[in-house]
């Protein structure tokens, strides 16, 4: 006959499940924040795109009003 098999400690299973567990929270979150950023104001849900102006030269004057009073 062999030696008998050492029980685990539960403990450790419960530590290392925690571990486990906060890690991959860890990993996701930094995958999230590097594909959608978000800031203290405001959220961007989804792709950031560049865009590229339609027209050459300087721009003088940008056409907008503001609905603040």
């Amino acid at each position: 006959m062999g030696a008998p098999l050492k029980e685990q400690n539960p403990q450790r299973t419960v530590a290392i499940t925690v571990l486990v567990v906060a890690l991959l929270l860890f990993v996701v979150t930094v995958f999230m924040e590097r594909r959608m950023p978000s800031s203290s104001q405001a959220t961007v849900s989804g792709y950031v795109v560049g865009v590229a102006p339609e027209v050459t030269g300087r721009f003088i004057e940008v056409g907008v009003l503001t609905t603040v009073p």
